[in-house]
C-alpha cells in the first residue's frame, strides 16, 4: 500500500497536526493540573513530544449550556460521535493537514462532519478505545453510522490485537492497526518504595469503566490481613458494603505517588474486555518495580514482559486472591523500566508512531510496517518498509 510521493518532509512546510482530546481535557487545564502535581504528564498523553517535528494546536473546550450540554449527550448516544465538541472545533480542523484523534468519541465526529466542514479528505488518525466493547450492544441503525464514518479515516488505531480482529471483521476494507500505548516514566516521582512493615498494602488504582471492583472487595474479604485502597474517581459500587480492610480514595498524581510509596502490591482487576484495560497502571508498577496482579483479558499479556507480574483469569476470585498472596511474599523488586523501554511501551515510543503514520498519510514515507511492534521506535526514523 502506497501513498502518492511526494517531496521529503524535511523540505516542505511545517506539518500542521490538530489533536483532538475528549471534551474536557482542555490541554491549557490539564498543564495547570500538572504544575500542581496533579497529573503525570505535561500534555495528554505526551502528545507535545510531536511539537519538536510538527505544528500542534490543541482542541478546546466550549463552555456547554444545559441545551448544549443534552445535544452532545444525545448525539453521543445515537451516533457514538462527540458532535458539539467537535462542531465547536472546526476552524482548528479546517487549519490543519492532518487529524490526530484520541477516542473514538473525537474521531467518528470528525468523519461525520467532514463534508459540511469542508475536511473532507483531510487524514484522520482514528484511535479507539471502547469502541468496539459497546458495538454489539448497538442498534443496527447506530452501527451502520458507525461503520460509514469509519470508512473515512486513514486508518484506525487500537491497542490490543483482540481489538484489532474484532474491528476487521466487523467493518471490513479497512486499514487497522494495533499500536501499542506508551506512558510516561514516573519513577522520579515515585520515591523509593517503603512498605512500613505493618499491614501488607494492595493499592488499586484506575478509573476505566471495565475494573472489577467488586472482584477486589471479594478478594479483600477473603484476606483480612491485608489493607486494600481503590484510588479511583469511577468506582460504582453504590449499595455495597466494604469490608473494614478496604477504602476508596481519590485525587491527583501527587496523592497516588505517595499511595505506590507505601504499597506492597498493585492489583488491577477488569472485567473481560477487548482494549487491554488496566494497561497504564500496569506500566506504573513496572515502573516502580512493585510486584503487580493483573486479570488476563483484553490482550493486556502483551504489554508485561517480566517476572513480577502475576496474570490470573477474570471472574476468578480465588485465583485472583492465590497471586496476591504470592505476590505479596516477593517484596521489593528491580524495576521494569529497561523491559518497559525494550517493549517499545515508553510515551517518546507511543508518540513517534504516530509522526510515523502521519508522514505515511500524507504520502512523504512508505508504510512503517514497525508501528504495530512492542519493540521502540527506530533511533533514526528509518520507516523505509512498506506494508502490502
Amino acid at each position: 500500500m502506497r501513498k502518492p510521493s511526494r517531496p521529503p518532509r524535511s523540505s516542505a512546510p511545517r506539518v500542521r497536526v490538530a489533536v483532538v482530546l475528549p471534551y474536557g481535557y482542555s490541554v491549557r487545564s490539564w498543564r495547570a493540573a500538572f504544575e500542581r502535581g496533579l497529573r503525570w504528564d505535561e500534555t495528554p498523553y505526551g502528545y507535545h513530544l510531536a511539537g519538536r517535528d510538527y505544528e500542534l494546536r490543541w482542541s478546546m473546550d466550549k463552555r456547554r449550556v444545559l441545551p448544549l450540554a443534552l445535544l452532545a449527550k444525545v448525539s453521543r448516544r445515537c451516533t457514538g460521535a462527540d458532535l458539539v465538541h467537535v462542531w465547536d472545533n472546526r476552524k482548528l480542523l479546517r487549519w490543519a493537514d492532518v487529524i490526530w484523534t484520541h477516542t473514538e468519541a473525537e474521531h467518528l465526529g470528525v468523519a461525520l462532519w467532514g463534508r459540511p466542514m469542508g475536511i473532507k479528505g483531510t487524514p484522520i488518525l482514528a484511535q479507539s478505545v471502547w469502541l468496539w466493547d459497546n458495538w454489539l450492544r448497538w442498534s443496527r441503525l447506530k452501527r451502520w453510522i458507525v461503520a460509514y464514518a469509519l470508512r473515512s479515516a486513514a486508518v484506525e488505531l487500537v491497542h490490543s490485537a483482540v481489538n484489532r480482529a474484532v474491528s476487521n471483521k466487523a467493518v471490513r476494507g479497512r486499514v487497522v492497526l494495533q499500536v501499542p500505548f506508551g506512558t510516561t516514566d514516573i519513577s522520579g516521582r515515585v520515591k523509593a518504595r517503603r512498605p512500613d512493615g505493618g499491614r501488607p498494602l494492595v493499592v488499586a488504582p484506575g478509573n476505566d469503566p471495565d475494573r472489577d471492583w467488586l472482584l477486589l472487595i471479594g478478594v479483600a474479604r477473603s484476606l483480612p490481613a491485608v489493607d486494600f485502597v481503590i484510588f479511583s474517581s469511577n468506582v460504582n459500587i453504590s449499595g455495597v458494603p466494604l469490608p473494614d480492610n478496604v477504602s476508596v480514595a481519590a485525587g491527583g498524581a501527587d496523592t497516588l505517588a505517595e499511595l505506590y510509596v507505601r504499597a506492597s502490591c498493585v492489583a488491577i482487576p477488569s472485567r473481560e474486555n477487548l482494549h487491554a484495560a488496566g494497561a497504564t497502571t500496569l506500566m506504573e508498577a513496572m515502573q516502580i518495580g512493585c510486584p503487580a496482579v493483573v486479570t488476563a483479558t483484553g490482550g493486556i499479556a502483551d504489554y508485561f514482559k517480566v517476572a513480577t507480574i502475576y496474570a490470573v483469569n477474570p471472574n476468578d476470585p480465588e485465583a485472583f486472591a492465590a497471586a496476591l498472596e504470592s505476590a505479596l511474599q516477593c517484596g521489593n523488586h528491580m524495576s521494569g523500566r529497561v523491559a518497559l523501554a525494550a517493549s517499545g511501551l515508553r510515551q517518546e515510543d507511543y508518540v513517534a508512531r504516530y509522526e510515523a503514520l502521519t508522514d505515511w498519510t500524507l504520502g512523504y514515507s512508505a508504510f512503517p510496517r514497525w508501528v504495530s511492534a512492542f519493540a521502540p521506535a527506530p533511533a533514526d526514523g528509518n520507516q523505509d518498509s512498506v506494508h502490502n
